[in-house]
């Protein structure tokens, strides 16, 4: 629990000194494109059924984080676009530490999950992630998802 309390307090810490997305292209039309799709528009660049309708981004994170958007906007309060997606990806990224130690446990014991989990909560890279409106954070957690659930039986997680 405590390794969790670390990762999560890492990465709230970085979300929360960071100022606006990266000025780099990914992040920003993952914004965009998670915009048009919680205001209904659709997996497109722009308002209206012909204004930029792509297939070059996968649509995974976008329209997970277009729903977000959307459900943040019900509440009280103004969170902004990348507001939603820093508290998203923090979410999952502490979710993942969980996952790891779960992963470790199962493979090689509770001593492994414990020192995987730590390692995983205080891995810079996935700390400086956790800020950025990249795919990395949801792919992790689903990757890692995953492996839990393919090796939930102990015979298939003790096989090679």
């Amino acid at each position: 629990m405590a390794i969790l309390a670390v990762g999560a307090v890492l990465r709230v810490a970085w979300g929360m000194q960071a100022e606006g997305p990266v000025a780099l292209r990914d992040p920003l039309l993952y914004l965009v494109l998670s915009e048009h799709v919680a205001a209904g528009d659709g997996y497109t660049y722009g308002p209206g059924p012909d204004q930029g309708a792509t297939a070059y981004y996968p649509p995974g994170y976008p329209v997970l984080l277009g729903a977000v958007i959307w459900l943040v906007r019900l509440l009280p309060g103004d969170v902004t676009a990348f507001g939603a997606a820093v508290g998203l990806n923090v979410v999952l990224s502490v979710a993942t530490i969980g996952l790891v130690f779960v992963l470790a446990r199962r493979l090689a014991g509770p001593t492994t999950g414990l020192v995987a989990a730590a390692i995983w909560a205080l891995w810079p890279n996935l700390v400086f992630h956790s800020a950025i409106v990249l795919t990395e954070t949801l792919f992790l957690f689903l990757f890692v998802l995953l492996l839990v659930v393919t090796l939930g039986d102990p015979a298939a997680a003790r096989a090679p």
